[in-house]
Parts: structure tokens; C-alpha cells; sequence
């Protein structure tokens, strides 16, 4: 199942502004957690955004942490529908 839910926070952020977006799905990109860090240091974004449903709360968790080791003034935004 696509995205759905970031893909609309996307094109609403990219219709209201000069928005660079960029949407990672793990599984699709072939990358574990293990590839995210690096993903995240080589792109160096303003922010990180995790969507996640009850039962990927973990996966949710993990992906904040990461994001915090990058950078811990990164602000890391979560959401589920």
C-alpha cells in the first residue's frame, strides 16, 4: 500500500510554498534501517516526517532515533491516519 497520507502532507506542502519533498518508502527503496541514516545525513533535511499505523509504532520509534543520531535538533514530525 502506497503512502497515502504523506503523499498528501507532500503536495499540500509543495502547493503552499517553495517546498523541497521527498517521500522514502523503506520497503520500496530497498533500504532497512541500516540504509536510513545514511539517507538522511546525504539529503539533510529540514525535517523528517513518519507515518505509521498502531501496529508500527516500533518502526516508528526506531526511525526517530535515527533521525535524532543524524542531527537531535532535527525535528521529527509523526502521524497516522
Amino acid at each position: 500500500m502506497p503512502p497515502l497520507g504523506m503523499m498528501y502532507v507532500a503536495s499540500y506542502l509543495r502547493r503552499r510554498g517553495d517546498v523541497d519533498v521527498r517521500i522514502v518508502d523503506l520497503p520500496v527503496a530497498g533500504l532497512g534501517y541500516e540504509g536510513l541514516e545514511p539517507e538522511i545525513r546525504r539529503s539533510a533535511p529540514d525535517a523528517v516526517g513518519v507515518g505509521a499505523l498502531a501496529f508500527e509504532t516500533r518502526g516508528m520509534h526506531r526511525i526517530a532515533a535515527i533521525a535524532k543520531r543524524v542531527d537531535p535538533r532535527l525535528p521529527v514530525i509523526c502521524g497516522a491516519p
